[in-house]
This record gives structure tokens, C-alpha cells and sequence, in this order.
């Protein structure tokens, strides 16, 4: 008799094993476990594992709008703008209100300079979400690079009333003032992306510009000054402070910053590094004029 109660106990556990292996293995092939999966990839940087997981996830439901959005990410991550596109407008075919779909594509559709098609799909997230406030700044970035700035300078404003300390939307509200001859406001909201942000390098950088243009010369010192100590490898705030200091006749600060921009700028500006090393030696000229007349 104890014999039978053994046996029967050890079916009993085999198949709640089995079934427990069963359940495993089935919560192991569903899509959630794949999405799920993907994601973590994703965040560790295994962009091949992520497109794998979020295939597979695919594969088990063809209609899962999340699955081809994630995996149009990662596409976008590794440069394969192409499938990018091809997976958000997937996700987009099934589920038509996905505003992070629209934005997605919008950005791969920008990395392949289309920028006309970029700006619809910005508009259509922003028409599923009236306060999408990263479709509105690019969609503002664009329009400024189309020289559209009116348009732009709208953009970044509205951006602003929903997130009030974007100092980026701010120092991009400058540029398109700026653009749009408006230098008093340009200045403005350069400096307000300051106050936001003291490290801003670029802020100081383009308002140096306003001063040096309206021939404000040691406050575009200070200024470009400021922008270099921030981030020491800034070449062309070092340009431009030579620049201003050659403007205010402080020979030897001219000469010191155009030999830092030298050590710092990019190979690709060659042309200005052999303009600059010209400039270096007509300064020196200048300066052995200045002693003789003395």
C-alpha cells in the first residue's frame, strides 16, 4: 500500500513539473517576453540581440504596432534608416494614433535629408499630441535650417510655454532671431539660456557673436572667454576671440588665442588654420609697427 501512495506521489510531482516547464517555456515564447527582451538589449547596446527579440516578437503577432516601433529604434541606432522607415510605418498602419511612431520616423526620415517628409510626420504628432514638445522643437530646428524663421521662432516659443527651462529651445529661439535680423532678442534669449544653463558653452559662444557684430568688443571677450574655459577644445570661440582682440588692438591676447584655436581645430578646417597662421604673422608686423612709431 505505501508502495501505490509513493507512486501516485511522484506522478503527481512529475506533472506539476511538467506543467510548470510548460508554463516556463510558454512565458518564455510569448511577445511580452520578447518586447521585454528587446528592451534590454537595446539599453545594453546588443543592437543585433534587441532586432532579434523584437523579430521574434513580430513573428508570434504580426500585429503588434509596439514591436516594429522598437524595433525601428534600434534600425535608427545602428544607421539603417531604410528599415527604420519601413518599421514605423508599420507600426503606423496599425495603430494610426502612435504619436512616438510619427516622431520616429520623422527623425530617420531627417538623418536621410527628406526633410519636407520629416516636417508631416512632426506635424501629425503634434495633431495626436498638441503638447509634444520634442516634435515642436524639431520640428522649429528644421524650419530655422529652411530659413523659415518666423515659423521657427513660433515653434521654439511654444516649446518654451510648455517647458519653460529647455535652454536648448532657447539658444535655438536666439538663432532664428538672429536670423531674422533681430539681434536685441537674439541676445535676449542667449542669455536666458545662460541663466537656465551656466555651462552652456554654445550660449556664451553665439552671444559673443551679437556683441562682437554690434561692436560690443569687451563684453564678446568676456563672453567668448567664458565659452572656451567651459569647454577648452572650442575653436571656434578661440577664432574668435583673437579676432576680437586683433579688433582691440591687445596684440599679444590675439596672438595667444589664435595659436590655441591652431592646436585645437579639426584637420577639416585647414583653410582657416593657414588663413590663421597668416593672420599670427601680420599681427606680429603690426606690432613691430607700433614699437617704431613709438
Amino acid at each position: 500500500m505505501q508502495k501505490l501512495l509513493m507512486a501516485g506521489y511522484y506522478i503527481i510531482i512529475n506533472i506539476i513539473l511538467s506543467l510548470a516547464v510548460s508554463l516556463a517555456l510558454a512565458q518564455d515564447n510569448s511577445v511580452d517576453y520578447f518586447l521585454e527582451q528587446g528592451q534590454t538589449f537595446y539599453e545594453s547596446g546588443k543592437y543585433n540581440d534587441a532586432i532579434m527579440a523584437f523579430t521574434n516578437a513580430i513573428a508570434i503577432d504580426p500585429g503588434i504596432a509596439e514591436a516594429y516601433l522598437h524595433r525601428g529604434i534600434v534600425y535608427g541606432r545602428t544607421g539603417e534608416y531604410e528599415k527604420a522607415i519601413a518599421d514605423f510605418t508599420g507600426a503606423i498602419g496599425i495603430d494610426p494614433q502612435m504619436k512616438e511612431a510619427f516622431y520616429s520616423r520623422a527623425l530617420a526620415y531627417e538623418k536621410n535629408r527628406m526633410e519636407a517628409k520629416a516636417v508631416s510626420d512632426y506635424d501629425k504628432a503634434i495633431q495626436i499630441d498638441p503638447q509634444y514638445v520634442s516634435a515642436i522643437y524639431n520640428r522649429g530646428i528644421i524650419k530655422f535650417k529652411q530659413g523659415i524663421h518666423k515659423d521657427a521662432i513660433n515653434d521654439f516659443k511654444t516649446a518654451l510655454k510648455l517647458k519653460p527651462d529647455f535652454d536648448k529651445a532657447y539658444l535655438n529661439l536666439g538663432h532664428a532671431y538672429a536670423g531674422n535680423g533681430d539681434s536685441v532678442l537674439a541676445l535676449t534669449n542667449y542669455s536666458k539660456a545662460i541663466e537656465i544653463n551656466p555651462q552652456y558653452s554654445e550660449a556664451f559662444y553665439h552671444r559673443g557673436l551679437i556683441k562682437y557684430f554690434t561692436h560690443k568688443y569687451n563684453d564678446a571677450v568676456a563672453d567668448f572667454s567664458a565659452a572656451v574655459k567651459i569647454n577648452p577644445q572650442y575653436a571656434l570661440a578661440y577664432y574668435n576671440l583673437g579676432a576680437t582682440y586683433e579688433w582691440l588692438k591687445k596684440y599679444d591676447d590675439a596672438i595667444g588665442a589664435f595659436e590655441k584655436y591652431i592646436t585645437v581645430a579639426p584637420p577639416a578646417d585647414s583653410t582657416r588654420i593657414s588663413d590663421t597662421r597668416d593672420k599670427i604673422e601680420d599681427i606680429r608686423r603690426k606690432k613691430l609697427e607700433r614699437l617704431g612709431k613709438e
